[in-house]
């Protein structure tokens, strides 16, 4: 009799052990496991909400800035005046330059900033470019912007943009006192390139002189155009009295465009005055 209750007991405590092993060998209660498995899921529903329908079509931040804040027409302040625009859209690398030729109505020396975007004709964004600066241009001073919109745009694309400016009290004008003389001539390889001299006539240095030559064929019609930048003596600077002369082509395919003549527009900045 002893025995086989001894056996029977073996059984039961066999029982006890497949019914604990049965329950999944977890230490948390039914509840909290099923709770953290929620959460799971509610932070991975949040995180598919929070991520763009196709990251390919989300833009850049400057992209979306430009998209917004530029309407379909130029914007001008009256401190401004627009003195020539220039399309230009390059066959070979199938992009548009820009070239705004601006002036300083005002009587006071301002920082200028240009931000532009570039439509399809049916007014669909294609390419931004709004990080364009002068430093300083003093009252009744010319001086110019270009821009450039890539991503192949289309030949009949439109482009737009808003100027704005701000008084400066740091910087002096010195575009003034910078006299400029330019030189067509062929380079080694017989293509057409564009020499710029600058003098500073002024008391203050030149800071980061760079020029535009707007180039013209024999009949005088606008052919390509030549931007020169960093024309220094040293230091990216030019000292009063001094000259700087650099000399500058069109790159690539772009050098077998001809021309006879440029016209030229400074770009300058002056020291800073305390």
């Amino acid at each position: 009799m002893k025995k086989k209750l001894s056996v029977l007991l073996a059984i039961l405590m066999l029982l006890s052990v497949f019914a604990l092993a049965g329950c999944g060998g977890s230490d948390e209660p039914a509840d909290a496991t099923d709770a953290a498995a929620n959460e799971a899921a509610t932070n991975d529903e949040t995180q598919d909400a929070l991520q763009p329908e196709d990251a390919s079509d989300a833009g850049t931040d400057e992209e979306e800035t430009t998209k917004a804040g530029i309407p379909d027409e130029p914007v001008v302040p009256d401190t401004l005046e627009v003195v020539k625009e220039i399309f230009d859209y390059n066959e070979n690398s199938h992009w548009i330059d820009y070239l705004i030729v601006l002036k300083n109505v005002s009587e006071e020396t301002v920082a200028v900033e240009c931000a532009a975007v570039a439509r399809d004709a049916e007014g669909n964004f294609i390419s931004g470019d709004n990080n364009k600066k002068i430093a300083d241009l003093g009252p009744g001073q010319t001086s110019f912007v270009t821009l450039q919109f890539l991503k192949n745009p289309p030949e009949d694309a439109k482009v737009s943009y808003v100027l704005t400016t701000t008084p400066v009290k740091h910087y002096r004008d010195v575009l003034a006192n910078l006299d400029v003389e330019s030189e067509v001539s062929l380079n080694d390889s017989g293509k057409k390139q564009v020499t710029v001299t600058v003098t500073n006539n002024g008391t203050d240095e030149a800071q980061s002189v760079d020029a535009l030559a707007l180039c013209y064929d024999a009949d005088g019609n606008y052919a390509t155009f030549v931007e020169i930048t960093y024309i220094q003596t040293e230091s990216y600077r030019i000292p009063a009295g001094a000259s700087g002369t650099k000399t500058e082509s069109r790159p690539g395919l772009d050098a077998d465009i001809d021309y006879e003549t440029v016209e030229v527009y400074l770009r300058a900045q002056s020291q800073y005055i305390f």
